[in-house]
């Protein structure tokens, strides 16, 4: 008799292990060939995304504040006990003191890479807003940007996150042992991030912030390019002109705008690229050239 209660509790054992494997290499329908496929079904097996009735998971879909909010608590452990679900999420993350939106309609709009920056970097108990937010990832290899830059530029703050790019971003938070939640506290003023790609001018420390603020802040809207003035360092000169295909070159007018304002460019159909320097008594300490209409970003380049 104790010998078949034995074998029976072994075939118990057996079949929960089954189960447990099961579920940790649970996959979906339509992430076959996916980049993400890997990280999304880790992502799965820790509980902390979950597919659709379907079975699909939609790598491709645009995520929520509502819906990152969620995979962060669930990515740290910090999953509310009972509740109406998101409020019992933000109730968390309200005392957490997260960035986080107070209006619901925003809480349900597709969440921006920046913003998903901005909560990442508070979950490390950092107040970092904005660039600063998207910097702090970039210097602790936390993120990258679109590519294989590691500049705020290639990161596409603006651009709204998908559910693949929400598991990787928490994978990576996992790979770096970045597992707990810690309290927001006032940081440090970073350092500027240092473009990998080689560049015919040093690291200037001093420009390049402003360098990738305004990088970051051009965009293309239909043939006419619009970027925002930065914050111009105190000595320096800020330089901004078009270089078409044609060919034919035109300088930017920028004279007497502030930081903030915006400029704008009407493009050809031809193309061209955008080159933007910075300069003290007209010896360059920093460029970029944005490739137009690709919005291809090469630093340093003189």
């Amino acid at each position: 008799m104790k010998k078949h209660r034995l074998v029976s509790l072994l075939m118990v054992g057996i079949l929960s292990t089954q189960v447990v494997i099961t579920n940790a290499l649970e996959s979906f329908s339509d992430t076959t060939g996916h980049w993400g496929k890997a990280t999304i079904e880790w992502a799965a097996s820790q509980r902390i995304v979950k597919g659709y009735p379907d079975g699909t998971f939609k790598p491709n879909g645009k995520v929520t504040e509502a819906e990152f909010v969620t995979m962060l608590l669930n990515f740290y452990q910090e999953a509310p006990n009972g509740g109406n679900w998101p409020n019992n999420y933000y109730d968390v993350a309200t005392k957490a003191k997260w960035p986080i939106y107070t209006k619901e309609i925003d809480r349900k709009t597709a969440v921006t890479r920046k913003h998903v920056a901005e909560l990442i970097a508070a979950g490390n108990g950092t107040n970092y807003r904005g660039n600063e937010a998207i910097r702090y990832l970039l210097i602790n290899n936390l993120a990258k940007g679109k590519g294989t830059e590691y500049t705020l530029a290639a990161f596409h703050g603006k651009s709204p996150m998908t559910r693949a790019e929400a598991a990787q971003f928490l994978k990576n938070l996992y790979d770096a042992g970045r597992r707990e939640m810690k309290p927001v506290v006032p940081s440090p003023t970073l350092p500027p991030t240092n473009p990998p790609t080689p560049a015919t001018l040093p690291l200037d420390p001093v420009s390049q912030l402003p360098l990738e603020e305004l990088v970051d802040s051009v965009e293309m809207k239909g043939n006419i390019l619009v970027g925002k003035i930065p914050q111009i360092p105190k000595g320096y000169n800020l330089s901004v002109s078009y270089h078409s295909k044609i060919p034919f070159t035109k300088p930017v007018s920028i004279k007497n705008k502030k930081p903030g304002e915006t400029f704008t460019l009407t493009v050809g159909s031809e193309g061209g690229y955008l080159l933007i320097g910075f300069d003290v008594d007209n010896e360059g300490k920093s460029t970029a050239i944005v490739r137009l209409p690709e919005m291809k970003v090469e630093w340093g380049t003189d």
